[in-house]
């Protein structure tokens, strides 16, 4: 007797939630936080007080965010054993939410240092291509929460690269940043196709485990 399939896809998105919890905050989150401090940092010494001050308070904003991004999730962890599938589904989609608004938050400061002197838009850049590495490898929540989340990492991205030249050469450097972010979705497709591989193996092992219970 095999589990009741909305069982086993009430399980499989508990499952597809820890693992965004390793990902995402359990080994590396303060690694990221400090990474973020640094950039502010940079931002303070390369192009100015005022900015630098501006991106360090965003950073504070997003830091909060994040914990309360935190919270949500290990409580969701928590009481997943009461939720049903619709329930699940619902909880997930909460999370893929929070988690853009968090994006949206780090990222959308780096775009307005196009507006900075330079290096501004060198800067911005580089934490926009930053910010796309890590949702390739962490939003894998469902096959398409990085098409919530790539979209202000990609404005960043272009907003600063149509500064490096005028005119017509700027727009086009924009358009080029459109295919790091197609890229970018690919390459997170792949990673959470690799994730529901994992998924599906854990979910069989449980089958076959439970069916070795009922024997």
């Amino acid at each position: 007797m095999s589990i009741h399939p909305q069982t086993k896809a009430a399980r499989a998105i508990e499952l597809a939630l820890l693992q965004f919890n390793q990902r995402s905050w359990s080994d590396h989150f303060i690694a990221r936080l400090a990474a973020i401090g640094v950039s502010s940092l940079f931002v303070w010494t390369l192009v100015g007080p005022r900015w630098g001050a501006f991106i360090a308070a965003c950073a504070v904003v997003g830091f909060f965010w994040d914990t309360y991004a935190t919270r949500v999730l290990h409580s969701t962890i928590a009481e997943f054993a009461s939720f049903d599938v619709a329930q699940a589904r619902t909880k997930r989609a909460s999370m893929i939410a929070i988690v853009a608004v968090g994006s949206a938050i780090y990222c959308l400061p780096y775009a307005i240092l196009a507006l900075a002197p330079p290096p501004g838009a060198i800067l911005g850049m580089i934490f926009a291509i930053g910010a796309m590495s890590l949702i390739i490898g962490q939003h894998v929540l469902t096959q398409s929460m990085s098409l919530w989340t790539l979209p202000t990492p990609t404005f960043a991205l272009a907003a600063n690269a149509m500064t490096l030249a005028p005119g017509w050469p700027g727009v086009g450097c924009a358009v080029f940043a459109l295919i790091a972010a197609a890229n970018a979705y690919a390459l997170a497709t792949a990673a959470w196709r690799a994730s529901q591989d994992l998924i599906e193996a854990q979910l069989e092992l449980e089958e076959a485990a439970a069916g070795l219970d009922r024997q």
